[in-house]
Parts: C-alpha cells; sequence; structure tokens
C-alpha cells in the first residue's frame, strides 16, 4: 500500500470516527432526556405493580385464617387462650408459604382505645425479635388508623420504627357476618427491597434508550427484554404455586366461566383427583347439584376488589363420598378488570363430626344430671365404708411390732407408727412433712446409705435393706437394724410412693457375734489334733511305719486325705470368723506378678485335674508379665478355689479354661468349666456361706461352702469384683476383678 492510500485510509477511519462521536454525543443527549422521563414513569409505574403484587399476598394471607377465631381470641389476648396457638400455627404456615415473597414479617394486631397492640407474632419465641401478645406498638405508623376508617387495606412506608425500615400493607379483618373489623393483618417487606426494585424499573429506560440508537442492539434487548418478561411472569406464576402447593388445603383458580385454570396437588388427599383430571373443567363438576347455588350466588358477588366471600360446602370426593368444605374466595382483577377468581378449601369434615359429637354428649349431659344425684348418695356410701378401712388399716400398722414409715414419690414422709417414734426419738409431728433421709439415716460401713428407698421407687421392686446397716435417730445412737423397702401403687400401676419396714437385730447381731467367737474358738483347738493326725499319718505313708500291709496303707492314705480337708475346713472357719467378726483379713500388699502367681496355682492342682481327667488351659492372650499391689497369698487362695471348684465340677474329658481381659481401669481374669451350672433360682445365695447348689449336693460329697464366700471377701479387701454367669448342665464361668492402680 502506497502512502498516499495510508493516509487516506486513516482519514476515513478519523472521519467514521468523529462521525460516530457526534451520533454518540446526540444520543446522549437523547439518552439523558428520555432516561428521566423514562425513569420518572417506569418508578411510579413499578411502584403502583409492586403495590397490586403486596396486594394479591395480602389477600391471599387473609384467606387462610378463620375471622371467628381470630375475634374469640380479641377478646382474651392471652398466650394461655386456645385459640392464640391455632391462629399462630396458621401465621407460622402462611409466614413459611410467603418466604419466596421477600416477605420480612406477618403478624396480627388490634386496635385497644387509641393504642395498636401487637396480637399474634409467629417469630420463634426465643428470637430477640419477637414480640409477645398484647405488646403495644408505641411507635406505629399513623396512616394505619386509616384502616379502620376506610375498612379497607392501607400500604404505609417507607418507615420506620424500633425494628427497622419497611414497607407495609394493613389489612382489615372482617366478620363476614356483622361487617365489624376483628383484627388487621400486617406485612412487612425490607425498604431497602422496595427501593432497589423501583430503582432497577427506573434504570430500565435509559437502557432502552441507548439501545434504540443502534438497530440490531435495539432487536437483541426486545428479545431479552421479552424473554424477560416471561421469566418473571413465570417466576411470579411459580411463587403463587409455591405457596398454594406448600398449603395443606386445596388453593385453586377459575376463569370467568368457571373453568379451573390452576389446582394444588393437594386435591389428590383431599377429593381423590388428580391436578390432570379437573383441569379445564368447570368447578360446579365437583359441587352436588344442591349445592351450586351457593357457588353461583358467591360468583355474582365477585364483582368488588378486594371481597372475600366465605362459605360452606358439600363437595363430592372421586371415590363418591362427600367431605364438608369451608372456602373463602377472592377475584383475580388484571389491569382493573375481573378476570376470575381463587380460592382456598379447607376440609372442616372433622370439625363438623365434633359439633355434632358435642351436642350428642350435650344431650346426654342433661339426661345425666338426674343420676348423678344418685351417684354422689352411692359415692357418700363408698367414702364411709373407705374411712373404715383406713382405720383397719391404721389398726394394723400401729400394732406391727417393726418400725414401719411410708413416704411419697417425693421421699416426704405421710405416715409413721409407734416404733419408728420410739426408735428415732422423734415424735410423729416432728416426721409428717419431712423428707425422711433429713430425720431417719441408715449407715453402712460409716456411710449412708439409703439408696433402697430410692431404687424401690424408680424400678418398682422390693429392695432390701442389708443386715449389715445401722439406724441413726435423734439421740445419734446406733441401732443395727434389716428389712425392706415396697412400692406403693394406684389402681393403674404408677408408683406414689414407698413403705418401709424395718426391725431391731442388736439380739440377733449378739448372737452372730457369739457364734463367731464360738467358731474361732473350736477352729483354734482343733488345728493341732489335726495337725498332728496328719503329720503322724504322712510319716506311715512315708516309710516309717513297718510291715504295713497294702490295705492298711489305703487306710492310712484315707486318714491323711480326711486330715488334710478337714485342716482346710478349719481354716476357712477360722477366715469366716475375722470376717463375720468385722476384721476381714490383714493384707499384705505389694507389686506382685499376677500372671507367675496365677502359674503357680495352675500347677498346684496339676496332679488333682490329671485324676479327674480335666485339662487346665490358660488362654494365650494373656501378658507374659501383670505386676499389680496384692496380698499374695490370699489372691493365690481365689484362683485356687475357683480352679478345684472347676476342676471337681468339669466332667472328664472336658476342660478348665482360664481367660484375661485387659480393660481401662481394670483387669479381668476368668475361670470356666463346663460342670453342672447353678440353677437360676439359686444364683443370688452362691456368694453366701455354706451354699451348695442342689445339683451338686446329688452328685458330689466334697465341699464346705465356704471358698467362693471367703474368695468374695478377699476380692472385695482389694477393690475388686467377683460375679459369674452360668447356665444349668452347659457349666459356669467366674469372673474377678482387680484394680489397674
Amino acid at each position: 500500500m502506497s502512502e498516499i492510500e495510508k493516509n487516506e485510509s486513516e482519514i476515513k477511519v478519523y472521519r467514521k470516527f468523529f462521525f460516530r462521536k457526534a451520533i454518540f454525543l446526540l444520543g446522549i443527549l437523547v439518552i439523558v432526556s428520555s432516561g428521566i422521563a423514562g425513569s420518572v414513569y417506569l418508578g411510579k409505574s413499578s411502584e403502583e405493580k409492586e403495590k397490586k403484587e403486596l396486594i394479591k399476598v395480602s389477600h391471599l394471607s387473609i384467606a387462610a385464617f378463620d375471622y371467628r377465631q381470630i375475634a374469640a381470641f380479641h377478646e382474651n389476648i392471652n398466650p394461655d387462650n386456645p385459640y392464640y396457638h391455632r391462629i399462630r400455627e396458621q401465621l407460622v404456615s402462611v409466614n413459611g408459604a410467603l418466604e419466596n415473597f421477600d416477605i420480612k414479617w406477618i403478624y396480627l394486631m388490634k386496635k385497644e382505645g387509641n393504642n395498636w397492640i401487637f396480637s399474634v407474632d409467629p417469630t420463634d419465641e426465643n428470637a430477640s425479635d419477637y414480640t409477645p401478645p398484647g405488646t403495644p406498638y408505641d411507635d406505629y405508623p399513623k396512616e394505619l388508623d386509616q384502616v379502620l376508617d376506610k375498612n379497607d387495606s392501607v400500604i404505609v412506608g417507607p418507615y420506620s420504627d424500633q425494628w427497622g425500615e419497611f414497607i407495609s400493607i394493613f389489612e382489615p379483618i372482617e366478620d363476614l357476618e356483622s361487617g365489624e373489623v376483628v383484627g388487621v393483618l400486617g406485612i412487612d417487606i425490607d425498604a431497602g427491597f422496595w427501593r432497589e426494585n423501583i430503582l432497577k424499573s427506573q434504570i430500565l429506560p435509559i437502557t432502552i434508550c441507548f439501545f434504540t440508537l443502534l438497530l440490531w442492539i435495539s432487536f437483541f434487548f426486545y428479545l431479552d427484554k421479552r424473554d424477560k418478561h416471561k421469566k418473571e411472569i413465570q417466576w411470579k406464576e411459580q411463587r403463587f404455586k409455591s405457596v398454594a402447593e406448600a398449603m395443606k388445603d386445596i388453593v385453586y383458580r377459575v376463569d370467568l366461566f368457571d373453568k379451573i385454570t390452576y389446582i394444588s396437588p393437594s386435591i389428590k388427599e383431599f377429593l381423590g383427583f388428580s391436578q390432570d383430571e379437573v383441569l379445564g373443567k368447570s368447578i360446579m363438576e365437583i359441587v352436588p347439584l344442591a349445592e351450586r347455588s351457593k357457588l353461583i350466588d358467591a360468583s355474582k358477588k365477585l364483582s368488588y376488589e378486594k371481597y372475600v366471600i366465605s362459605l360452606e360446602l358439600i363437595l363430592n370426593r372421586k371415590d363418591g363420598k362427600s367431605v364438608n368444605a369451608d372456602i373463602n374466595i377472592t377475584p383475580i382483577f388484571e389491569d382493573k378488570k375481573l378476570t376470575g377468581s381463587q380460592g382456598v378449601v379447607r376440609d372442616i369434615t372433622q370439625r363438623k363430626i365434633n359439633e355434632e359429637k358435642i351436642k350428642k354428649q350435650t344431650e346426654e349431659l342433661k339426661k345425666s344430671q338426674s343420676a348423678i344425684l344418685n351417684i354422689l348418695e352411692d359415692i357418700e356410701e363408698e367414702k364411709e365404708e373407705a374411712q373404715e378401712e383406713r382405720d383397719r388399716t391404721n389398726a394394723i400398722l400401729y400394732s406391727i411390732g417393726e418400725g414401719v414409715f411410708v413416704v411419697d414419690e417425693k421421699l416426704r414422709i405421710i405416715m409413721t407408727n409407734k416404733i419408728i417414734t420410739r426408735l428415732s426419738g422423734y415424735s410423729n409431728e416432728e416426721l409428717i412433712g419431712q423428707k425422711y433421709d433429713n430425720k431417719l439415716k441408715f449407715f453402712i460401713n460409716n456411710k449412708e446409705k439409703d439408696e433402697f428407698v430410692k431404687e424401690s421407687l424408680k424400678n418398682g421392686k422390693i429392695e432390701e435393706i442389708s443386715n449389715q446397716s445401722v439406724f441413726i435417730g435423734k439421740d445419734e445412737n446406733t441401732i443395727p437394724v434389716s428389712g425392706n423397702a415396697a412400692p406403693l401403687k394406684n389402681k393403674k400401676g404408677g408408683i406414689i410412693g414407698c413403705v418401709v419396714v424395718f426391725g431391731d437385730i442388736t439380739k440377733e447381731k449378739e448372737i452372730d457375734r457369739m457364734k463367731s467367737e464360738f467358731i474361732s474358738v473350736v477352729s483354734h483347738q482343733l488345728r493341732t489334733p489335726l495337725t498332728n493326725i496328719r503329720w503322724f499319718a504322712e510319716m506311715l505313708l512315708e516309710g516309717e511305719g513297718k510291715n504295713i500291709t497294702k490295705e492298711q496303707e489305703e487306710f492310712i492314705k484315707e486318714i491323711y486325705d480326711s486330715g488334710k480337708k478337714m485342716i482346710k475346713l478349719v481354716g476357712d472357719l477360722l477366715d469366716v470368723s475375722k470376717i463375720e467378726a468385722g476384721k476381714n483379713f490383714i493384707l499384705e500388699k505389694k507389686r506382685t506378678d499376677i500372671v507367675s502367681l496365677l502359674r503357680e496355682a495352675i500347677s498346684d492342682q496339676k496332679i488333682m485335674a490329671e485324676d479327674n481327667g480335666v485339662k487346665i488351659i490358660f488362654q494365650e492372650n494373656h501378658p507374659k508379665a501383670l505386676f499389680l499391689n496384692i496380698d499374695s497369698d490370699k489372691i493365690k487362695q481365689v484362683f485356687q478355689n475357683l480352679l478345684i471348684n472347676a476342676i471337681e465340677y468339669s466332667p472328664k474329658g472336658k476342660n478348665a479354661v482360664l481367660g484375661f481381659e485387659d480393660g481401662e481401669e481394670e483387669v479381668i481374669f476368668s475361670v470356666k468349666d463346663s460342670g453342672f451350672g447353678i440353677p437360676l433360682n439359686q444364683q443370688k445365695m452362691v456368694f453366701e456361706k455354706f451354699f451348695r447348689a442342689s445339683n451338686v449336693l446329688m452328685t458330689e460329697d466334697a465341699g464346705t461352702g465356704l471358698g467362693l464366700y471367703i474368695s468374695k471377701s478377699i476380692i472385695d479387701a482389694h477393690g475388686g469384683r467377683i460375679w459369674f454367669e452360668s447356665e444349668e448342665n452347659k457349666g459356669t464361668t467366674f469372673y474377678c476383678s482387680f484394680p489397674k492402680k
């Protein structure tokens, strides 16, 4: 390209640029003037449009309420008024359904004198902006008074109050019979949201004017605007449908020819029809012939804007049955022209049934009035009989030789007998009405233990008072006692209190002490001769005796074995006497490897196991060593007792299995046999002195019934636990736990 052509091309570009610039400047002038005029016009138009939309929302919301309930509630504004919760639930439902309308608040108000007060607020009662019923609306907008003057809805705003800045619509709720305003529904929209919508409409004309300068952009914008308009219509329609579909009641729309143009899905549950089955059909098809005149008259009245009609109809279900319905109908206007109507249908069948029941009950009540006098006479006779029965019960109670007191479910004393006042030192007046543990105290080992009363009230069972308990009354003297606590139940089985019966066992304790001393003395006296018998028998068996025949050797062996058993029995009796005397054991605790101790116990019983054809198995999950703070001799005695029992009670060819479990705060050892098992009805007595199960007594003669009693005392003294699991004819597993620290 030559230099001249290049310059000409640049000149053309500059000319085009300046030409476009001129057009742009001219366009700016047009845009500014058109934008200002269009902005003002569309701003007002948009504001009017938002108000209409707000009015439609308020009409739809009003239809969801029963003016009669509101009127009844406003006569007594109180949270305890039963209508309060019904209306609040309706407000919560409507408020939730209106979320898509960008509603900030919805509430009910009432005017009292010259002041407005809030009656129902659906906001969560724990929310900071919750307004309780009866709260005055101190800085209400003065336009609110026009609602009552005009008997019509009023849109106010933007205005500010203590909760913020809003645009609000206040809709009167009328008594359809008297025309009186029974309340006002308020709906608030955030003023910022309102301004934002109007501001959007004011920007629109400026944009339109700008794109008008360019035909292809103008055409494109036109298409875009048309699509946006369609979406807006669809969005508004969707918002309406979302509200309708969120409601349990049927929401419908019909045109001027009564053809159904929309109906909510709830019609399926209400009338059994699907949406497709009724869309496009006349609403009269689901109304019986006898009821259609009511709906026709209602449609004729829909000639005034904002007019709401409420009527009751009988509707036909698809299955041929009928339902009672309450219908609230409102007109639909477009450009101030009536284009159809919309309604909310609520099922009131149950309400009608309830009204009929109430009517019948009222009639039955009148018939029953004459019978009530006769019943009262019978009640008086029963009261006299009950008093006589109460007197007999008191006579029995006061004649019982043991202490008896009765508490209610709050642990307060409601009855005592004379023995209680004698044992406690308190008078009957000092005890009645008091919490029992403030006056009557029970201790075990210097620790207050009265759970038996609370446990009986809790589980409804009889709870024993340990014979280790002592009772302390007013004079602080201790009295050994035993007894039980039994629950008191009403006719329906509910626990209403507890009866505690206990007696003074001082004499029994003294007898036990004397018995233990006797056993101790006798055991000491027996130990020396028994030891001599065993020693001489052992000498004879080891060859000290000459010319002993085989038969004589068998006799000596029987003497030796019997001596060993007698020495063990004497040792057990001495241990028992110490336990019962309250001395327990003198423990010599030190850090000891309990696993090694258990292996020694297994080795000691190996010969006995082989003689009985039983194999002892120590499961492999145990540690190689485990050091605990224990008395090694006493704990070894426990394991020997458990192993001996497992060997004696396991059939030949079976195993005695030792297990181990490592817990967070304790270790647990177990000894399992495959023997007779312990009968279920005797399992509570396993750790008692001289106890042997009935199924063992039939087959085995050996055993004193003291080993488990002593073992439990040893483990208790170590701060551990011992328990068992047993199934008859399948065997028993004993567990003993030791604290790690």
